[in-house]
């Protein structure tokens, strides 16, 4: 295979992954972590349905995305603060 290319299995299906930023271990790294929240999600609606669980995953993402942006902030805010006190 191409070494710009990685296979990998999200949720039962193939897939190959363009190597762009990342390497082949953080690639695999970021398809298993998919591929569980994507399975705690089905287990959670009790469905297969992976436009679904795709969908529903996504937002669960990004809403821990946001969520830690906040705190990342929250946090910077003290730091700044403090260091210019």
């Amino acid at each position: 295979m191409d070494n710009k290319y990685i296979k990998t299995k999200i949720f039962g299906k193939s897939y190959k992954l363009k190597k762009e930023k990342y390497s082949d271990n953080k690639m695999i790294l970021l398809s298993e972590i998919l591929n569980d929240k994507m399975i705690d999600t089905a287990k959670k609606l009790n469905t297969i349905n992976p436009v679904d669980v795709s969908i529903l995953t996504s937002l669960n993402l990004l809403e821990e995305n946001i969520r830690l942006k906040n705190i990342y902030h929250q946090e910077r805010k003290i730091l700044e603060k403090t260091l210019l006190s």
